[in-house]
C-alpha cells in the first residue's frame, strides 16, 4: 500500500547573545509504500521559510529525498537515501548506502558509506562498520570504526573507533 504524510509547523528562535529573532515555518510532505514485498520506499519534500524579523530577510531552503530499503534474503538487507539540499545559498547532495547481515538472532554486521557533494568546505565522505550483539528486548553491545573525510580541516582523514551498550526503557 501508498502512505501518504504531510505536516506543517512553526518555531521562534531568539538569540539572546546578538538579540536576534528568528521565525520559521516549515512545510513537510511525503509518500511511503512497497514496490513489492522485499523492497520498499518513501520520498519526501520539505520547505523551510525562516524570516529575520530584525533586518526583514527571509531564507527559503527546499530538500527533497529518496530512500529505498531493500530486503535481498532473510537475513541481508540493503538501503539508500539521496537527499538534494537547497538553502538559497549553496546546494548539496547526500547520499548514503547501507548494507546489514543478521550473522545469528542476536548477532548483527553492518556498514554504511555516505558521500556529500556541493560547496567544497562541506563536500566529502565517510565510511563506517558496525557489529552489534543484542543483549536483550532493548539493550545491545556494539564496536564499531568509522573512516572520515574532514573537509574542514584541509580534506585530512580521520579514523574513530566506538563502543558502547544502548539501550532503552
Amino acid at each position: 500500500g501508498l502512505m501518504l504524510s504531510g505536516e506543517t509547523g512553526f518555531s521562534r528562535s531568539n538569540r539572546y547573545d546578538s538579540r536576534r529573532t528568528y521565525d520559521t515555518w516549515t512545510h513537510r510532505a511525503g509518500a511511503e509504500g512497497t514496490l513489492w514485498r522485499p523492497l520498499d520506499f518513501s520520498v519526501s519534500f520539505l520547505y523551510q521559510d525562516s524570516h529575520h524579523r530584525q533586518t526583514d530577510l527571509t531564507f527559503i531552503r527546499r530538500q527533497y529525498t529518496a530512500d529505498v530499503n531493500w530486503r535481498l534474503t532473510r537475513t541481508i538487507s540493503a538501503n539508500g537515501s539521496l537527499t538534494f539540499d537547497d538553502d538559497g545559498r549553496r546546494d548539496y547532495t547526500y547520499q548514503t548506502y547501507g548494507v546489514g547481515w543478521t550473522l545469528t538472532p542476536k548477532i548483527l554486521l553492518s556498514g554504511q558509506a555516505t558521500v556529500t557533494g556541493g560547496e567544497s568546505e562541506v563536500s566529502g565522505d565517510r565510511r563506517s562498520a558496525q557489529l552489534t550483539y543484542l543483549v536483550g528486548p532493548r539493550s545491545s553491545l556494539y564496536v564499531g570504526v568509522a573512516d572520515v573525510e574532514y573537509p574542514s580541516a584541509g580534506r585530512t582523514r580521520g579514523t574513530s573507533y566506538q563502543f558502547g551498550l544502548k539501550t532503552g526503557f
